[in-house]
């Protein structure tokens, strides 16, 4: 007959016998485990939730939840650390982006008044003229139906139309200026003429 004596039967908080002998040969595996851990090594020793053992005190939740909230949050330190590196990297990067911006307009500028003199030079040909009328404008250049250049190709970098000089400059009496940032003649850096 079958023995009546539950004690003999291993309780719901007891252990079972398998899963010691496992812990006992990987014990680097019951130091993984944690309170958030769903595998029942971490709650072999521990008695269930209704069963206390005496001389335990009962866990106060609003502490446990507080710690929880306090490991998924950053804390005040880490997030002036990141603001303070975002800053001195913006520092860094924001001068060499603006600085080279100017250069950058400037080369623009250049590869754009050639172009126009190649295509004053094509109409010039064209139109069998000698040198560039007093009166002309590159505007002339976007016209028409055969037009060699968009309107926006006779613009500079800042918005201005380019300016056909025909007082004599030049190589062959005319050349193509835009004057730069401030649109004055004259100036440095950003500021400097542009001829072509």
């Amino acid at each position: 007959m079958l023995s009546t004596d539950r004690s003999a039967l291993p309780s719901k908080s007891s252990p079972k016998p398998f899963l010691l002998f496992f812990l006992s040969l990987c014990p680097p595996l019951a130091a993984l485990c944690s309170p958030q851990c769903c595998c029942p090594c971490f709650h072999l020793g521990s008695p269930s939730s209704d069963q206390k053992e005496p001389g335990m005190k009962p866990v106060n939740q609003t502490r446990t939840q507080r710690r929880r909230t306090h490991r998924r949050a950053f804390t005040l330190v880490e997030v002036i650390v990141v603001v303070t590196i975002i800053a001195l990297l913006a520092t860094i990067v924001v001068p060499n982006v603006f600085g080279n911006l100017g250069s950058s307009r400037q080369k623009v500028a250049t590869q754009k008044a050639a172009t126009i003199r190649q295509q004053i030079s094509i109409y010039l040909m064209n139109n069998n003229l000698s040198t560039v009328p007093d009166d002309f404008e590159v505007s002339e250049l976007t016209t028409g139906a055969s037009a060699p250049l968009r309107p926006k190709d006779v613009v500079d970098p800042w918005g201005r139309e380019f300016i056909v000089d025909v007082s004599g400059s030049g190589a062959n009496g005319w050349q193509v200026v835009s004057y730069g940032a401030d649109g004055e003649p004259g100036g440095e850096e950003e500021n400097a003429d542009v001829i072509d």
